[in-house]
This record gives structure tokens, sequence and C-alpha cells, in this order.
């Protein structure tokens, strides 16, 4: 088989745009040429990459399935150029990562703060939300990377396909307002359970560890009360009513410092259990493998931070 790379930017412009049109507008050709350029690599693979109408341009089920691979070519290809360009060099390039909730702050914020010292010339693009969204994303080849829980990725259904370097854990802590009941009451799960919680979807490890008296009372759907994936609106809502919420021990530092929440260990041992996910077949540019770098050494100094 003889591809050219041509080729597949054809195939990706009109995958990404649904039109012959608009496709060759973007990349500057004929729509004729397209046309021909795209009929030539469907002759190449012997298959169809687009059904073809007069109102619509819909990809094919091979077409899906090799956009991903077409994708991951192009973009080999770019930092191929990128490094024999300069080598080792970071003045040039760019980051797309995506974060959950967890690490977002302070890890991924602390993380971004000193790469973006050391390396002021990158492009840098933060994507925030839901695991599973942002893996979604990660596959589709949107996101350079993903910070997350790994408990999310291990029971999704791309585990073969992505790599994960696992960051050190923190404990998690339970917060509260400071005139909250549990300011005076005794904490037991009973106490916890008679509360409305707002915190992030939890991931599937974290949840099964969850007492059982817990989850059917706070969580009798598989889901808190106040299901918000940003941990700040989780913190408004907790400070000065009765709602709960759970961060990591390094936020929970912070946003106590003022005395205006309260922080406290949750019965249990329960930590954050978060990891770098890359796809394990997806050459990294020099951005990428830099700032996993930042990532290890921040997450390992949170981590160790004395309670």
């Amino acid at each position: 088989m003889n591809l050219d790379i041509r080729h597949l930017r054809h195939f990706e412009a009109v995958y990404r745009l649904r039109s012959f049109v608009r496709a060759a507008r973007e990349i500057s050709v004929t729509q004729s040429a397209l046309t021909k350029s795209i009929k030539a690599l469907e002759s190449e693979i012997g298959a169809a990459l687009f059904d073809r109408t007069t109102h619509s341009v819909t990809p094919t089920k091979t077409g899906d399935i090799l956009i991903r691979y077409a994708k991951d070519v192009i973009s080999s290809l770019g930092l191929f150029e990128q490094q024999a360009a300069s080598i080792n060099d970071l003045d040039t390039g760019s980051l797309t990562l995506g974060s959950g909730p967890y690490p977002l702050e302070p890890l991924v914020t602390t993380a971004l703060r000193d790469f973006a010292t050391h390396f002021p010339s990158i492009h840098v693009t933060l994507q925030t939300g839901g695991s599973n969204a942002l893996l979604e994303r990660l596959m589709n080849r949107t996101l350079d990377l993903v910070v997350c829980d790994i408990s999310k990725y291990q029971h999704g259904p791309f585990s073969d396909q992505i790599s994960v370097d696992v960051l050190p854990p923190e404990p998690i802590m339970l917060i509260h307002g400071r005139d909250h009941p549990l300011c005076v009451n005794t904490l037991t799960l009973e106490n916890l359970a008679q509360y409305a919680w707002a915190v992030p979807t939890a991931s599937p490890g974290l949840f099964r560890r969850l007492p059982r008296e817990l989850r059917q009372s706070a969580f009798p759907t598989g889901y808190a009360h106040y299901r918000i994936e940003v941990l700040s609106v989780c913190l408004e809502i907790v400070r000065g009513g009765t709602v709960l919420t759970a961060i990591p021990r390094s936020l929970a530092r912070r946003v106590c410092a003022d005395g205006s929440l309260v922080m406290k260990p949750l019965p249990g041992n329960f930590q954050t259990n978060d990891g770098i996910h890359t796809l394990a077949h997806k050459a990294k540019s020099p951005a990428v493998i830099a700032f996993i770098e930042h990532m290890a050494i921040t997450a390992k100094a949170l981590a160790t931070e004395r309670a």
C-alpha cells in the first residue's frame, strides 16, 4: 500500500467538516481535486470512506475506524517536522490537555503555572469536565493528555489503547461550613449520611469504597444531591450551609485558611487516585513530555506536604 500524506489530510478535513465544499475551501484546493484525492485513497485501501448524497457527507464504518489512525499519522508527521526544525527546542509548539475536577486545583493549575514560567511561548489549551467525556476526546485525538481518576480509564472501553502515569495520592478531606452542626457533633457515618453532598461524579473505585450506609442515604441514585464537576462551585454551595463536600487535602488547606470552611479527615482511608492519560501508540510531542515531567514533580510535592 502506497499512501500519500496529502490524501490523509484531505480525508481528515472532509471527515471533520462533513462537506467537500467546506473542506476544499479550508485546505485551498478545488472541489474536483479533493474528490479525486478521496477516491484515490478509497481505491488504495479498497473501501469507501464516505456515503455521499446531494445534501450530505456521512462517514462509513470504515471511515470511522480509520480516522483515528489518519490523525495519528498526521500528528506524527507534524512532530517530525517540529523536531527536525529545532531539536529539543520548546520555543514553539502547543499543548491541549483535559483535567477532571479533583486534580484541577491545585495540581494542574500549579503545574501549568510552573510550565508557563519555563516555556512561555508554548500555546496551551485546558479543557475541564467529567472524566469520561475527556477520555473520549483523548481517543478522538482532540486532547494530548488527560489528568483524571485512573479508575475511569480502567473501567472504560478504551483501556487497551491508553497509557497511564500514576500520580502520588493525597488524602481526601471532608469540608463543611464553620457553623455546620458537625462542628460540635461527632463525625460518624450516620451523621455524614444526614446531609446533602455537593461533589463531582464519583469515580467507580471511590464509589465502591463508600460505606453502604453512606451510599444508600446520601447517594441513593449513584450521584450526590448536587452533582457538580467544578470544585469551586461545590465549595460555594457548602459555604454557610449544611451541604458537605470532599476535596484533596492540598486544596482543602488553601480554601480553609480564612476560617470560613472547616476540613476534617473522612472516616476511612480515602485518597485521590489520579493519573496522566495518554494514547499508548501515539508519539508524544516535546511539549507533552515536558508538561508530564512538571506534573509529576508538582504531584509529588503536594502529596508530601505536611498535614
